[in-house]
């Protein structure tokens, strides 16, 4: 049978993947797609159920820390609307450390889980989105039932600052890629001795 699930989704599998696991779990899922699922639900339905499991495996590698990112987006939309102040230099501060400290974290954790570098962007990408879902999704419930407008920036802060912030979140998401990486090639090497 030659039928695939898109590609694309393979490939972020193998990117959430340990190295030791990644063969016979992009196996078996590609099993059970070609033999169960594609001819029981047809190609589209075979695709979505597909990129669900692949969600589902990143959401593991990266859902922590996701939450941990909305939370505290959610925690200075809160603060900022409900105590106000004339200085937000430590919120900022806070905001911006923690955002800095969350995307590292998610570089390292999947660079030293899967042996892969290129993981640790794409994971500080994906925890960033993650948080900011979140955080949308407050804002929404907040401006919908106090009609709030989240001063000093407004809601054009809330929805566009965090897309500018992606491509720092991505260099973040490298360095401790790159961290990971070293830190998962010194264990193998300490266990293999």
């Amino acid at each position: 049978m030659t039928e695939h699930p898109p590609r694309w989704a393979e490939r972020l599998l193998t990117l959430a993947l340990d190295p030791r696991h990644r063969e016979s779990v992009t196996g078996d899922l590609l099993e059970e797609y070609r033999e169960v699922i594609l001819p029981a639900r047809g190609p589209r339905r075979a695709d979505r159920w597909y990129v669900r499991q692949v969600a589902g495996f990143w959401w593991r590698l990266i859902g922590v820390l996701g939450l941990l990112a909305g939370a505290t987006h959610a925690w200075r939309t809160l603060i900022d609307e409900f105590v106000p102040t004339s200085d937000y230099y430590l919120r900022s501060a806070v905001l911006t450390w923690a955002m800095v400290a969350i995307s590292v974290a998610a570089g390292l954790r999947a660079a030293y889980r899967t042996g892969r570098a290129s993981s640790g962007s794409l994971s500080a990408l994906m925890a960033m989105a993650a948080g900011q879902a979140i955080n949308l999704v407050l804002v929404g419930v907040l401006a919908a039932t106090f009609g709030i407008n989240t001063d000093p920036g407004g809601l054009s802060e809330v929805f566009v600052l965090p897309l500018m912030t992606l491509p720092v979140a991505a260099a973040l998401g490298a360095l401790g890629g790159a961290i990971g990486k070293a830190r998962h090639l010194v264990f193998d090497r300490l266990a293999g001795a």
